[in-house]
């Protein structure tokens, strides 16, 4: 845990192999956070705002809770129950049935994306104490840990036709991208961009997300052949982000963010010179069926997972958006990401699998500042 002045950057708590999240002052004269390494728990550390040192040795305050915050008055609000939950991947049908389980669980795993041989899968999940890309081999069910960054990685995506994954090292807030072959071999290769997120079929170009473009998101593609320069594709004042190429290469679906309401749009690619807005009511995380004749997204408002049709001849005309089904259905957690089977019969999903589920919520605490009073 560090100290950050406007002159200097002091370093408040190291014990090395050890976790720490989320630290936050108490008027008492500590500062609380997340332990999970070892002793899970919040803790809290004896600390002057005068002087800005370490008064005491860091003592346990909750064991088995997380992500602290403190009002003036004395309230304590955390997370009871680790954060650090299981989670499996499930095939569901378009009705929502969950059909069979993937891979081995996993703690924090998210953002599953199918290879294009449909063999595997690769994810991020936090095991054992660190955040990384793993591969699932679909087949049989082992799993690999490919990344071994010091840098939260972000999403992985596969390249198509190398057999690779390309991810960045800025778990999602634009450090560098690299590519690196899925079967662990080899050095991972920097790439001169940001937050890769689809790859084109082809295999020619990646989108991503650029980095440090103020307070807005862009689109931009990277030729992965030759020497040209990476070119903003959408460049707008709005949040336009996660794009993900169609089938055949000449459109972009994305998310594109205003006022706090987040749509799925399409444009042309490489012109970028139309849009065309697909969700109604909401919309993330779009993703194509391997024809490219439908459309998937999450609708937020509704927490469902949705289609609509994309016919392109004898123009480009899309099809009213269509529930399959909600996300409380099959248990699954839609904002965990999810990706589409080759027939666009069934989708690969996470499900929570935590038995201790019920034992998790919210605790709020009344004059908690009583425990560190003075005898």
């Amino acid at each position: 845990i560090d100290l950050w002045t406007p002159t200097r950057r002091k370093t408040l708590l190291d014990i090395p192999g050890e976790r720490f999240d989320n630290p936050v002052y108490s008027a008492t004269g500590h500062v609380l956070y997340s332990r999970s390494t070892t002793t899970p728990g919040l803790w809290a550390l004896p600390f002057s705002l005068d002087t800005l040192e370490v008064t005491g040795e860091p003592f346990l305050i909750v064991s088995d809770a997380t992500r602290p915050a403190v009002s003036d008055d004395g309230t304590i609000v955390y997370f009871r129950g680790t954060t650090s939950m299981e989670n499996r991947m499930v095939w569901v049908d378009r009705s929502g049935k969950v059909l069979d389980t993937v891979g081995q669980p996993q703690p924090l795993l998210q953002n599953p994306r199918i290879s294009p041989d449909g063999k595997r899968v690769a994810v991020n999940a936090q095991e054992p104490d660190a955040r990384n890309v793993w591969i699932h081999d679909i087949q049989r069910g082992t799993k690999m840990r490919l990344t071994f960054d010091q840098i939260t990685p972000s999403r992985p995506i596969w390249i198509h036709g190398r057999d690779q994954v390309a991810y960045s090292t800025g778990a999602g807030q634009g450090g560098p991208a690299w590519i690196k072959n899925a079967d662990g071999s080899g050095q991972a290769v920097e790439l001169p961009i940001s937050l890769p997120t689809s790859c084109s079929y082809d295999g020619k170009f990646l989108l991503y997300q650029p980095e440090g473009r103020n307070d807005s998101d862009d689109i931009g593609y990277f030729p992965l052949e030759g020497d040209a320069e990476p070119t903003l594709l959408i460049d707008d004042e709005k949040q336009d982000r996660n794009g993900v190429f169609s089938p055949d290469g000449t459109l972009v679906a994305y998310e594109y963010r205003d006022a706090g309401l987040e749509q799925v749009f399409l444009t042309t690619f490489p012109e970028g010179d139309g849009r065309w807005q697909v969700s109604v009511n909401s919309g993330t995380s779009p993703r194509w069926s391997a024809k490219g004749d439908e459309l998937f997204y999450i609708e937020v408002s509704t927490y469902s997972l949705m289609s609509a049709s994309v016919e392109r001849e004898p123009t480009l005309t899309l099809g009213t958006p269509q529930k399959l089904f909600s996300g409380l259905t099959p248990g699954v957690a839609m904002y965990a990401g999810f990706d589409v089977a080759a027939d666009a019969q069934k989708f690969l999903m996470v499900q929570i699998n935590d038995p201790d589920t019920a034992k998790r919520g919210i605790a709020i605490v009344e004059n908690w500042f009583e425990e560190f009073r003075e005898p």
